[in-house]
């Protein structure tokens, strides 16, 4: 899972070239709603769908390279987060990897030091089943961005060695950077270990930041995570288990599978949320039956009010009176 949020700097570049993102997110099978929660997560394989789709209507190979090249890295709370306490590139990197922890669970951030080299890697929790091309090239562009920043004239992109992948999607053009090619299970960027002791340049360390406790953690067990993902779409009156499991980036016997060893099945689920997105309405909002029912995925009153009463015991009504 990932937060959608951070891809509010990819949104903001396609508005920028007057691409209408919206329906980029719908074609990936991402909630639209603007502005985009803090708290919701979706399946990384739809964020890869997003950016892969960006590129190609941006009919722009780089675009992910070039976006985490050029981007205010302010923007991105885990590096902003990072850079108020860092006084030497190490220290800085490791903040990074460890604060990433806050807004994904599919990706792990680290370090590996071999003698004279440095490999900053973002390695993969699953297998994904859309190739993460953009993805991939965005987060080494970030990282080469987080560099040239913290490094400022001590930089040279001739002494990095980045692995992606797709290759073409970085640009030629960075000043003899060398690129091969991995499996999509990692993506990585090799540097002078030398350049761990540097000092961060001064500006970074002046970038104003928000508390990354302030933000929602993100979902701690697979069903917290399918709820999460689910929860945006769950108004959908053709929200079937189908549906539900491509949302959650599954194959959908995989997914039965998972939730068979964990006691429910997907349709419980998605009834479940469905309870309790009805519940929180009832109890805190003056909101007719109707509405209510609409926004929870029934187009009839009458059949949401018969499947509240079998889940909870009471009508609507009944609920409303006894919990407003």
């Amino acid at each position: 899972m990932l937060r959608l949020s951070l891809m509010i700097p990819w949104i903001r570049e396609l508005k920028r070239r007057k691409i209408d993102h919206l329906e980029l997110l719908e074609a990936a099978g991402l909630p639209t709603v603007q502005p985009i929660p803090t708290d919701l997560f979706v399946s990384s394989n739809q964020v890869y769908r997003f950016v892969n789709l960006a590129a190609k209507v941006a009919n722009d190979p780089y675009l992910g390279a070039r976006l985490g090249l050029k981007m205010d890295l302010r923007d991105l709370p885990q590096i902003a987060t990072a850079s108020q306490s860092a006084l030497i590139v190490g220290d800085f990197l490791m903040r990074i990897a460890i604060n990433s922890e806050h807004h994904q669970t599919s990706l792990k951030m680290g370090m590996q030091v071999e003698s004279a080299k440095c490999t900053f890697n973002f390695v993969r929790t699953f297998k994904p089943d859309v190739t993460p091309t953009h993805l991939d090239a965005y987060y080494v562009g970030v990282l080469l961005n987080v560099l040239k920043s913290a490094l400022a004239s001590r930089w040279s992109a001739g002494e990095v060695r980045v692995k992606v992948c797709d290759p073409d999607a970085i640009p030629t053009d960075l000043e003899g950077l060398t690129v091969i090619q991995g499996d999509g299970t990692v993506a990585s960027v090799t540097f002078p270990s030398e350049w761990m002791f540097e000092w961060v340049d001064t500006t970074v360390r002046t970038w104003a930041s928000p508390a990354s406790d302030e933000l929602p953690a993100p979902p701690a067990t697979l069903i917290d995570a399918l709820k999460s993902a689910l929860r945006p779409h769950i108004h959908d009156t053709g929200l079937t288990v189908e549906r539900s499991a491509e949302i959650c980036g599954f194959e959908k016997r995989k997914l039965s599978r998972h939730l068979k060893a964990k006691g429910t099945t997907l349709a419980k689920l998605i009834a479940t949320i469905r309870q309790e997105e009805a519940a929180k309405e009832l109890s805190s909002t003056n909101r007719r039956i109707g509405e209510i029912a609409e926004s929870v995925g029934f187009k009839d009153p009458t059949v949401f009010s018969r499947a509240f009463k079998n889940w909870t015991g009471q009508s609507p009504q009944e609920y409303r009176r006894n919990n407003h």
